[in-house]
């Protein structure tokens, strides 16, 4: 068992320190690119974050167990939310939503609206396919897609930060930034199987796997690289990346 939790805390600690250079490289994209935070954050990011739910969530409906799927995803939406209001709590510089708040009601609709369009979707048991896809999943992914557009074509999305000589030169290049934040992709994909395999078999031995709570202490786990990148992008000042990121994960995850 202490294997267990030894192989718990050292996935956990690497996961912390490549989700933080998520943040670190993601804000470095936003800027050289003239993207904006928002749209980097709402897309870029929280696509990057949200693949410890989608592997998850994957292998949970590989094993027949779609509770423990929609559980996961359900509760990492919930988590998010959560995280929100905590970061607006602990913000000592004021109301980080006040502060974001016109510019990320566009992602905060969509989000909503997708969220909305899932659980009715449960709820009614709509038995409609096209081939082997259910007509659900294609409608989820069309405003997924359509949502994703609306942000592109949103002014609000395109806002450019200018930079001084100085600042220009201390910052890492766009090649740079987007090798690093690969990377730390790639180590978040190697990492948090473990660390959500390892959490697993503690939730087992506590006899907490099935059930409520086996799903949320998933969700929370899987949720780590967004709570982990939101902190360190409002520790930067880059609350846009932080705000988007979590409205972002909530789209990308239903």
């Amino acid at each position: 068992m202490i294997g267990v939790w030894l192989l718990f805390l050292g996935s956990a600690a690497v996961t912390v320190a490549a989700a933080a250079k998520l943040s670190e490289y993601g804000d470095v994209i936003a800027v050289r690119t003239g993207l904006g935070g928002m749209f980097i954050g709402t897309l870029l990011l929280a696509a990057a974050t949200s693949l410890p739910e989608l592997l998850t969530t994957i292998n949970s409906i590989n094993q027949d167990v779609p509770d423990m799927a929609a559980g996961n995803i359900f509760g990492s939406c919930m988590f998010n939310m959560f995280m929100l209001a905590i970061l607006d709590l602990v913000n000592h510089r004021g109301r980080i939503l006040r502060r974001v708040a016109l510019n990320h009601a566009l992602s905060a609709g969509l989000a909503v609206l997708v969220g909305s369009f899932a659980i009715l979707f449960i709820l009614a048991d709509v038995d409609v396919q096209i081939g082997w896809v259910g007509m659900d999943s294609l409608v989820l992914i069309a405003l997924y897609m359509g949502g994703v557009r609306l942000l592109n074509d949103n002014p609000v999305t395109q806002a450019e930060t200018a930079l001084s000589p100085e600042q220009d030169e201390a910052l890492p290049s766009l090649l740079h930034a987007s090798l690093g934040f690969a990377a730390a992709t790639a180590i978040l994909l190697l990492v948090m199987p473990w660390l959500v395999r390892s959490s697993a078999q503690i939730a087992d031995a506590l006899g907490v796997s099935t059930g409520f709570i086996g799903a949320a202490l998933v969700a929370v786990v899987t949720s780590l690289p967004e709570m982990v990148t939101t902190i360190a992008a409002a520790r930067i000042g880059a609350y846009d990346l932080a705000i988007g990121n979590l409205f972002g994960s909530n789209l990308f995850n239903i």
